[in-house]
């Protein structure tokens, strides 16, 4: 009788470890929340702005920020450098 006690207090206490084991693997596993990425500016979206400025009269900042990127026409721009070169466009806008 003794035994019998003993074992079903084990049996409890594993089924205790499974239950606790469910939930802590249900926390490990899920994925950490992603910062909001800002959204990628295409080529086109780029080029539509050089263009205003370029038609508004500012072709020679646009050829500066082209050349502070190292690129002598726009589709040398890596797509990584969008956003700054926006930026770069940006300043111009509000000069």
């Amino acid at each position: 009788m003794k035994y019998d006690v003993i074992i079903g207090a084990l049996q409890d206490t594993i089924a205790a470890l499974g239950r606790i084991t469910d939930e802590l693997s249900g926390l490990v596993t899920e994925e950490p929340k992603k910062q909001e990425e800002k959204p990628k500016h295409s080529f086109e979206e780029v080029r539509g702005v050089l263009a205003k400025l370029s038609a508004d009269g500012y072709t020679a900042d646009v050829k500066a920020i082209l050349t502070k990127f190292n690129c002598k026409k726009l589709s040398d721009v890596k797509e990584d450098d969008y956003e700054a070169v926006l930026q770069e466009a940006e300043k111009i806008c509000h000069h």
